[in-house]
């Protein structure tokens, strides 16, 4: 799975370059004889045929189930640092060459981890405007998954079975905008108290959040 901190940013990367273009083996199995003839014995009733045993294994912890990094940390409520990822795109899409006029972004996103779980949403509105051209890319979708720490690495989590309930859609400009969290590479993860950041192992930008609960 694959956290693409510039989903909006790609969009108006897309409509800003046309807007400025020209026009186990086998094993023996040893079956012990049954005598033809036993004798039983009698046990007084109060004694017990199996004497009973404490059980003192450890009960498996959240983070023994999952492995891996600190998921007592990831677990709970994230908000997106809207204005951060708005300066970032900003000034994503200015190293990209990209004569900005105005850029502006609005809206919210949203991850939780529950034990074994992973959802996200978003509702966010890109307005840009370059060369004189207005530009605007919508992201809203939502969706989950179960999540993993990857086996040999405690900062990457892996996402499978992953399902939309609003899934995204193609922007009235007819850019396609991709999710904040595509169902389709490793994310990298790094939780401290209540702050945690996100980013997919080929986006440009990175998604900071603050704890909600």
């Amino acid at each position: 799975m694959r956290i693409l901190l510039a989903p909006v940013v790609v969009g108006i990367a897309a409509l800003s370059l046309a807007a400025c273009s020209p026009g186990g083996g086998d094993s023996a199995t040893t079956t012990a004889a049954v005598p033809e003839t036993t004798t039983a014995v009698a046990l007084p009733s109060e004694t017990p045929l199996v004497e009973p045993t404490e059980d003192t294994s450890p009960v498996p912890s959240t983070e023994d189930l999952t492995g891996g990094g600190d998921t007592q940390c990831l677990l709970g409520d994230w908000a997106l640092d809207v204005p951060d990822y708005r300066d970032q795109s900003e000034a994503y899409l200015t190293s990209l060459g990209l004569p900005l006029d105005s850029y502006s972004m609005e809206g919210t996103g949203s991850v939780t981890f529950t034990a074994e779980y992973v959802s996200v949403s978003a509702d966010l509105l890109v307005d840009a405007t370059v060369q004189g051209i207005p530009l605007s890319v919508p992201s809203q979708y939502a969706g989950g998954g179960d999540w993993f720490w990857d086996a040999d690495d405690d900062s990457i989590v892996t996402v499978e079975d992953w399902g939309w309930t609003v899934e995204p859609e193609e922007s009235a400009d007819g850019v396609e905008v991709a999710p904040l969290i595509p169902p389709d590479e490793p994310l990298t993860v790094n939780c401290d108290g209540d702050s945690l950041s996100i980013q997919g192992q080929e986006a440009p930008l990175v998604g900071n959040f603050t704890r909600v609960s």
